[in-house]
Formats: structure tokens, C-alpha cells, sequence
């Protein structure tokens, strides 16, 4: 990250090093700038919705599964977020 602020890579990393401490806050500034330096880094977008839905804020993991959604080539995998994404809601009703 001091060798090259600007790259999304390094922010992802170090936001996941952080996210394994349960430093959230950091983790998730981190994870924001990847996305802001690489709005198209599936991955940064996924680990940043799970750290939402980690801290109990789905409304702030919504866009970045939708995102996820939107440029996972996966078939599979959609498959998989979908069903996640409707069983939360299901359960929010109840």
C-alpha cells in the first residue's frame, strides 16, 4: 500500500487483513477506496457486502450485491447470492 496507494489490489488486501482482526471501520474505508480506484473489482464488492451484512447493515450491502450481481460471470454463483439475498428477506418478514 506505501509502494502504490493507487492500487485497488493493495487496498483489498489490506482491508481483508483488517477484516480478519474485526477492524470493520478500516476494512471497510479500505475496501471503499478499492472499489473507487476499480468500480468492476467483483471481489472487493463481495467481501465489502458480506462485511455489511457481518456488522448488521444490509441496507449498505445491497448495492455492492447488486453490483456483484450485476458482473459475476458465474451462473452458479448468482444462483447462489439470489437465494442468500431471499432467504434474508424471508427471514426479515417473519
Amino acid at each position: 500500500l506505501k509502494r502504490d496507494p493507487e492500487s485497488p489490489e493493495a487496498h483489498f488486501n489490506y482491508a481483508s487483513l483488517l477484516a480478519e482482526k474485526d477492524d470493520f471501520e478500516k476494512a471497510i474505508s479500505h475496501y471503499q477506496m478499492a472499489i473507487v480506484l476499480n468500480p468492476h473489482f467483483l471481489e472487493a464488492h463481495y467481501n465489502l457486502a458480506l462485511l455489511y451484512e457481518r456488522i448488521g447493515n444490509p441496507i449498505k450491502a445491497r448495492p455492492h450485491w447488486e453490483a456483484y450481481l450485476d458482473m459475476c460471470p458465474d451462473e452458479k454463483e448468482k444462483k447462489r447470492i439470489r437465494a442468500y439475498l431471499e432467504s434474508k428477506k424471508t427471514k426479515n418478514h417473519e
